[in-house]
């Protein structure tokens, strides 16, 4: 028997007008952290190859890749939506032991297209 684990959160409400940026600043947005001592070393591989990209093809100036996060934040970083609103293309990736986390909703919600890792759930 299947179960299901509902998330108690998804997305922003921020998110949920339609419009609210129409034209967007960022290219090509990567908010990754770079987590090469944690349990997720794929996503530094991610971060890096992403940064590489956005070098090759010139678009530095018009991608965000790098952490909004100072580390004082406490709940919502308005810093972190911001960037998701006005970005193109979003490249994520699920953490290293489960699918879908806050990341992935938040990038789906923005109305971006997102580029995540593959999914089982979606096999």
């Amino acid at each position: 028997k299947e179960s299901v684990l509902p998330f108690a959160y998804s997305g922003a409400q921020t998110f949920a007008s339609a419009g609210m940026f129409p034209k967007r600043k960022y290219a090509i947005t990567n908010m990754l952290r770079d987590d090469s001592a944690g349990s997720n070393k794929q996503r530094k591989i991610i971060l890096n190859y992403t940064k590489s990209f956005v070098e090759k093809h010139n678009l530095t100036n018009h991608s965000f890749i790098g952490n909004t996060l100072s580390g004082k934040e406490r709940g919502f970083e308005k810093v972190y939506f911001k960037v998701l609103a006005n970005s193109k293309i979003i490249v994520t990736m699920n953490p290293a032991d489960w699918e879908g986390d806050f990341r992935l909703w938040e990038a789906l919600l923005s109305g971006a297209l997102v580029f995540v890792d593959k999914m089982v759930i979606l096999d």
